[in-house]
């Protein structure tokens, strides 16, 4: 609703809006860009042009006038109207409007879209262009360089945003962990907590052993439609 700056959210087969982005809440005086504030804040909108869902249910709504992205939980973890955006893309804060053309700033974004995989997708109208910010796992706790055969260790894996770094943190997985085809000695086993769901975005790989000594072991960490991430290379001692 781009005029009345603001998004409404429908029930399926409901006529009726049951929760407003941007306003605080549905009366025909609550209209103004920004909420008639000087400067844009976590919840408001000035022009709204264009929504998308990820395949969690988080909405990413083309924030215009205010040169943003504003990305929101899943609905179903919403309560009530005039909800704050958790991530924004465009600006370093949720106070500021700038225009400018860089690899992470928008001059008028008018629409958006998001892949199967998470990748979002912004026009960047009067830059004449779009852009791409990619969504993928990442290794943010390793192995230890040497481990002593059938010792515990455990890795980390989270689902980021790249060039933001952001963790999304409405990714649940599930995920797996295996060695490397071509990595480590041939016939060794990676045991312990080898599928995961991840928590807030984190995945926990805990209680992993390997039963046979050898180096250059590599561990991949995969989870549907999304690409593999890799572990630095490590040793397993005898």
């Amino acid at each position: 609703d781009s005029s009345n700056n603001r998004v409404l959210h429908y029930i399926p087969g409901n006529p009726t809006a049951d929760r407003v982005y941007g306003q605080l809440d549905f009366a025909s005086t609550s209209v103004q860009a920004n909420q008639g504030l000087d400067n844009p804040t976590a919840a408001t909108l000035d022009n709204p042009t264009m929504v998308a869902l990820d395949k969690q249910g988080a909405l990413y709504i083309a924030d215009r006038n205010n040169n943003r992205i504003l990305y929101y939980a899943p609905s179903i973890s919403l309560r009530g109207n005039d909800p704050s955006a958790v991530r924004v893309y465009g600006q370093k804060g949720y106070t500021t409007r700038h225009s400018s053309t860089t690899d992470s700033t928008f001059n008028g974004p008018g629409a958006v879209a998001v892949d199967n995989t998470g990748n979002v997708f912004v026009l960047d109208i009067f830059n004449q262009r779009v852009l791409k910010f990619t969504t993928s796992l990442h290794v943010t706790g390793h192995p230890p360089m040497s481990i002593a055969r059938g010792s515990a260790f455990e890795i980390r894996v989270t689902l980021q945003d790249a060039g933001s770094g952001i963790t999304n943190t409405d990714f649940k997985g599930p995920l797996t962990v295996q060695i490397k085809p071509g990595t480590g000695r041939v016939g060794a086993i990676l045991s312990g907590t080898v599928k995961v769901s991840a928590v807030s975005g984190i995945a926990i790989f805990s209680g992993l052993t390997i039963n046979q000594a050898g180096s250059g072991y590599v561990l991949t960490t995969s989870s549907p439609g999304y690409a593999s991430a890799e572990t630095n290379s490590f040793s397993v001692s005898a």
